[in-house]
């Protein structure tokens, strides 16, 4: 099972000093011990990967498992919940977006795969958060007569 940080911004600062494979690996070696969060450690014996140009530090970081999230398989059909769910593919989707001022609506957006992010979030420095997207429906052809 692979996990998701439900703050982004958290999850790049962690996957910027440890590996994102031993991340996940730790996670879910940790996930169902009795406690509310997991140790992510360069100290002790089971270390977790770093990139290199942070070996030889010890630093330990403990992430509250109520900040992280079991990610989820995409289902183009239906809404998929973000951040659990990641569109597969760079495009347009329909999405449902919480404003700042707590009203929620439903728009479409584009989805950049490199940069794991939507252009109205980029473009306005993040006024509105994502809660769920899915695939946009085919066009409607008319009959031909």
């Amino acid at each position: 099972m692979n996990f998701v940080f439900k703050n982004k911004a958290l999850g790049d600062l962690v996957y910027k000093f440890f590996d994102e494979t031993a991340v996940q690996e730790q996670i879910e070696g940790q996930w169902d011990d009795s406690t509310d969060y997991i140790l992510l450690t360069t100290c002790e014996a089971c270390r977790c990967k770093t990139h290199d140009e942070f070996n030889n530090t010890c630093v330990s970081l403990q992430i509250g498992k109520k900040e992280l999230l079991p990610r989820m398989e995409y289902r183009p059909e239906q809404w998929n919940p973000c951040p659990q769910v990641v569109p597969p593919c760079p495009g347009w989707y329909l999405v449902t977006v919480q404003l700042l001022n707590g009203e929620v609506k439903t728009e479409m957006d584009w989805y950049y795969s490199d940069d794991d992010r939507w252009e109205e979030q980029w473009k306005n420095n993040g006024p509105q958060d994502v809660l769920a997207f899915m695939a946009l429906p085919s066009p409607y052809e008319p009959k031909k007569e």
